[in-house]
């Protein structure tokens, strides 16, 4: 996550998390939420984000994250890492009241336990872009209860994670319209 947020340092990423988890997941009965989600998520990835990397790597390292828990030691570890690359960073030459709040919220995560939920639907106040993902919220406002009950697994015979290709390859340029002569091949030839 520290990695995406030194790509990309925006907030709004992670109000996008209840798409990722119920489409890579694959939580029952969400089909609404995958579609509205998934449309969102493109549209985001595609026309307003330039780099959809550090999206892609923040949602799928919480996601990731929540299968095991860290301890203090390594938490420490790592924001001591961190701490050190921002430090010698040379293109970084100010200090400012982010960098305050980076370290008190590595403080008061390490010290407190908080579903993802509401976390993440804080995250829809960081910027005009992130408020249109209320919706996703709205729709499906409890995704972590469903996650967590399904014990952090995906659910077996679920193809959701497809649209999560999808919304990805579009977003790094690829054309699904060059396969159009491929699928007419083969929708010929299973038919015959």
């Amino acid at each position: 996550m520290y990695c995406a947020f030194y790509l990309d340092p925006k907030l709004e990423h992670l109000a996008f998390q209840p798409w990722w988890c119920v489409s890579l997941i694959g939580l029952r009965y969400n089909e609404i939420l995958i579609f509205i989600g998934g449309v969102l998520t493109g549209l985001y990835l595609v026309v307003v984000n330039p780099n959809p990397t550090a999206h892609i790597m923040f949602n799928l390292s919480i996601l990731i994250g929540r299968l095991k828990t860290m301890s203090f030691r390594a938490r420490a570890l790592i924001h001591l890492l961190c701490m050190i690359i921002y430090v010698n960073d040379p293109s970084i030459n100010q200090f400012e009241y982010k960098d305050v709040l980076a370290g008190l919220s590595a403080v008061v995560c390490a010290f407190t336990r908080i579903n993802p939920d509401w976390f993440t639907l804080s995250m829809v106040f960081t910027s005009p872009i992130a408020l249109v993902t209320f919706v996703l919220h709205a729709i499906n406002p409890y995704w972590y209860k469903m996650y967590r009950n399904n014990h952090f697994k995906r659910v077996k015979g679920s193809y959701y994670f497809i649209f999560t290709i999808a919304v990805c390859m579009l977003a790094f340029g690829f054309n699904f319209l060059e396969l159009k002569p491929y699928i007419r091949v083969f929708s010929v030839s299973y038919w015959v």
